[in-house]
């Protein structure tokens, strides 16, 4: 046996579009770098995370039961990723947009979970979303007396 941990990669099932579901998330998302390809499979970089993005056929559907977390440090970076990744796609809510590949992502902003489990109100707020705006859920916390340091 081995004394090192098992590798942990993301494998997603398209139907045949994993190609041009890798050449969009590289030109939508800052550090998404190509590490291979096949004719089956395409293998990305997404901040040291590996996507193996498969072409399997329609046997298996993508489902919002998955979703890739893309936490962002400010409101920009946040409209800039939720811009490119609606594109096509469709808006869900609280965070949520499903892209135009039926890939689901959750754009939120680093310490929402810090504001919206400790501030019935910021919860409140960020339920009444789409896209996340952070002033108004942070507004809510600090009601609450809950900050982010």
């Amino acid at each position: 046996m081995g004394t090192s941990p098992p590798k942990v990669q993301t494998f997603l099932w398209f139907d045949t579009s994993a190609q041009s579901a890798a050449s969009f998330y590289q030109s939508a998302i800052p550090g998404c770098t190509l590490l291979s390809q096949n004719q089956m499979s395409v293998t990305l970089s997404l901040s040291g995370h590996e996507l193996i993005l498969f072409n399997g056929g329609p046997s298996h559907a993508l489902s919002p039961a998955v979703s890739l977390f893309l936490t962002c440090s400010d409101q920009a970076e946040i409209d800039d990723l939720w811009a490119k990744l609606r594109d096509g796609g469709e808006e869900i809510a609280c965070g949520w947009v499903k892209d135009k590949f039926g890939l689901c992502w959750q754009v939120v902003p680093r310490g929402l979970d810090k504001l919206v489990f400790g501030s019935g109100r910021a919860m409140q707020v960020m339920r009444g979303q789409k896209k996340l705006e952070i002033e108004p859920i942070r507004k809510a916390a600090a009601e609450d007396g809950v900050f982010l340091e």
